[in-house]
């Protein structure tokens, strides 16, 4: 009777879901509605105001820090996409699958996957479980066995509700940072203080926090899992010939070298490696991308069949590339309009020593919601809520990890952030994310309890 009920929940859902497309373009419209509601100056004609906020709109739509994450994003994509059409990857998921044939406890399996993954580094985890559940879809598609495809891609984009309280974490990360609090408040914090990792990602109530999500995460997947079956579905695998007619003579027969494609890899590797040992770049878009590339140039069986790969990936990255920009439009929409602000201070000042955390959370998930950027929300936001918290005496580690738990909740119901899974596995977001609002509600519950009574 329930899992009836819930179905026709996630029926209702699809129905009222616009396309991700569709979600920004409504996002951006109500963004200049409220920035002119809440924002407009008394002595400022509406035409003079309208006209700034679509110039901070504008200059937000190809801003060139935001262009540059735009390609990192596409890069992910095009080239976690080549990887995992590469015979050796193909071969290493297959070898994983195979020891858990099962789709009913495949969620299980890739929520495990993603969590910890993301909880190490967002990317990584972002793209290698999206690869996953493709290579997961093909192989169950092939056999002929049902399977419910987007409850796995669901499975796979969970991990996005847990990567800010990880080694990742954006806002966890500048706190770390020498000088960065005495940058934002130098009244509150001096020049060498800091919010130790220590005190943030490895705090027992932080990991506790984690673990406990992720327990109930595998809880909710393994009874969708075992309640619904699925359908037979055809995902198609992409497959490249080892060896091709018409392949030149020449130079060009060096397209067609295994031999050359894995001595290029290995350098490449070598390069790396010297760059990440002298230097302390860590796990970021860039270095993921590079790793990517290596390891999909290394295991395609030669340089044509690894371009092929790339060509064949290129329109998955359609959406990102139209739709990003939307949101470094609203971006710059809630910068000029000092909605941000507005948002964060309004929250906060209902506060009181005890709810201070939890209406930092609330107040971080709102704005996550039109603009899913950590790095660039905390800057704005956090100088606010720790200000909030020197005034209540209310600890620094806990309202930064309520940002955190806050920004990273709403990726449940945003899709900014499943735009590279949907490119890889070519789930329809409308299948998506109904499976997101029990996560999103899992999610709320266990940040909230623990802002409350551990953390």
């Amino acid at each position: 009777m329930i899992f009836k009920i819930f179905k026709q929940f996630l029926s209702a859902l699809k129905w009222v879901l616009p396309s991700p497309f569709n979600f920004a373009v409504f996002l951006t419209i109500l963004s200049f509605i409220l920035a002119f509601l809440v924002g407009k100056p008394a002595d400022e004609s509406a035409i003079a105001y309208f006209s700034q906020l679509a110039l901070a709109w504008f200059e937000g739509l190809w801003s060139p820090p935001f262009l540059t994450f735009s390609v990192q994003m596409m890069l992910i994509l095009v080239l976690g996409f080549a990887l995992a059409q590469s015979t050796l990857f193909e071969g290493l998921i297959l070898f994983l699958i195979k020891r858990f044939p099962n789709p009913r406890v495949a969620p299980v399996l890739i929520v495990l996957m993603s969590t910890f993954l993301c909880w190490l580094n967002w990317g990584l985890g972002l793209v290698f479980s999206a690869l996953l559940v493709r290579k997961m879809g093909e192989y169950f598609s092939a056999g002929q066995i049902p399977f419910n495809y987007p409850l796995m891609g669901m499975a796979a984009y969970s991990g996005m509700v847990i990567w800010h309280g990880g080694l990742s974490g954006s806002a966890l990360l500048k706190v770390a940072e020498k000088g960065h609090l005495n940058e934002l408040l130098p009244a509150v914090f001096g020049p060498d203080e800091v919010l130790s990792i220590r005190q943030t990602v490895f705090s027992a109530g932080n990991l506790c926090t984690s673990l406990i999500l992720i327990f109930c995460l595998c809880g909710y997947f393994f009874w969708m899992g075992r309640k619904d079956k699925g359908l037979v579905l055809e995902i198609h695998a992409k497959r490249f010939a080892k060896w091709e007619h018409g392949k030149g003579s020449g130079a060009a027969l060096l397209e067609y070298s295994a031999i050359w494609s894995k001595v290029l890899a290995l350098i490449f590797l070598i390069l790396f490696i010297l760059i990440i040992t002298h230097f302390p770049l860590g796990l970021n878009p860039n270095t993921i991308n590079f790793g990517l590339f290596i390891l999909a140039l290394g295991f395609h069986q030669h340089l044509h069949s690894f371009w092929q790969a790339l060509r064949k990936a290129m329109p998955a990255v359609t959406d990102v590339l139209i739709q990003f920009p939307f949101y470094f439009g609203i971006f710059g929409i809630f910068k000029a309009s000092g909605l941000l602000l507005w948002f964060s201070t309004g929250f906060v000042e209902l506060g009181s020593a005890e709810s201070l955390p939890f209406l930092s959370m609330l107040s971080a998930g709102l704005v996550n919601f039109f603009i899913p950027s950590g790095g660039g929300q905390w800057v704005l936001q956090g100088p606010v809520i720790l200000e909030a918290a020197h005034q209540l005496a209310v600890p620094a580690p806990k309202v930064v990890l309520a940002l955190a738990y806050g920004d990273e909740l709403t990726n449940m119901l945003q899709p900014f952030w499943a735009l590279p899974l949907l490119g890889i596995t070519g789930i329809k977001p409308q299948d998506l994310f109904p499976y997101a609002v029990p996560v999103f509600l899992i999610a709320a519950a266990v940040f909230s309890l623990s802002l409350f009574f551990w953390v």
